[in-house]
């Protein structure tokens, strides 16, 4: 199986996370099931967005979850519920409400270049389609802090959308930070790969060296 490489249409996918996706969300299927499987111990949800399920179905999966973004309405369980209404509908916030999923979260406001969490918080950080929207002098920083705050041997699961971020780039920010990019990898871009608004999509899965 090929951990690094680009989504395909053949890939599996999820219809619903906690609640059902939008259809015109051409890529979070995809990209929640794959990254669904590397949910354990206590996680981070980097730039979790304010209605995005994923957070609310790592509550289920995980000992520990912990979500930040820059957005203050991550601050705000009104906010949230309020994003929640438009983005999905009025019913799939009131389940969100009455199921608790809100009070199982550890949220903060945070940038990624200055995570307010300590060394070696966590056994897994998700960064889901975040890379694409940050600056390229800025993304060396956040690299820095996903392996300050990751234990030893922990993993760091990102996707990013192509061409706005390009994975070429990527292997440089890995090797100076000290990840490791975990094999195999693959970086042509496939026939079938998924494709939505000019954009393809690609996951990378990284490994934080153990301490010597």
């Amino acid at each position: 199986m090929t951990l690094t490489s680009f989504f395909r249409e053949c890939d599996p996918k999820l219809k619903q996370v906690v609640i059902p996706l939008p259809s015109f969300w051409w890529s979070r299927p995809y990209e929640y099931a794959w990254a669904s499987q590397y949910a354990q111990g206590c996680v981070l949800d980097a730039a979790c967005g304010i209605s995005h399920p994923f957070k609310f179905w790592l509550t289920e999966h995980c000992d520990e979850v912990h979500g930040c973004d820059l957005d203050p309405r991550i601050l705000s369980h009104a906010a949230i519920l309020q994003d929640i209404v438009v983005d999905f509908g009025e019913q799939e916030a009131a389940w969100i409400k009455q199921e608790g999923y809100l009070h199982r979260l550890k949220l903060l406001r945070a940038d990624l270049g200055m995570l307010p969490y300590g060394n070696e918080s966590f056994d897994t950080i998700f960064c889901i389609s975040v890379f694409e929207h940050l600056p390229d002098a800025v993304k060396p920083a956040v690299m820095q802090e996903f392996h300050r705050t990751l234990k030893g041997g922990a993993t760091l699961v990102m996707t990013l959308d192509y061409p706005l971020a390009n994975p070429a780039f990527m292997v440089q920010a890995i090797q100076d930070s000290g990840f490791e990019l975990k094999e195999p990898h693959d970086f042509s871009i496939p026939e079938d790969a998924i494709t939505g608004q000019g954009l393809m999509c690609y996951r990378l899965l990284l490994t934080k060296k153990p301490s010597s």
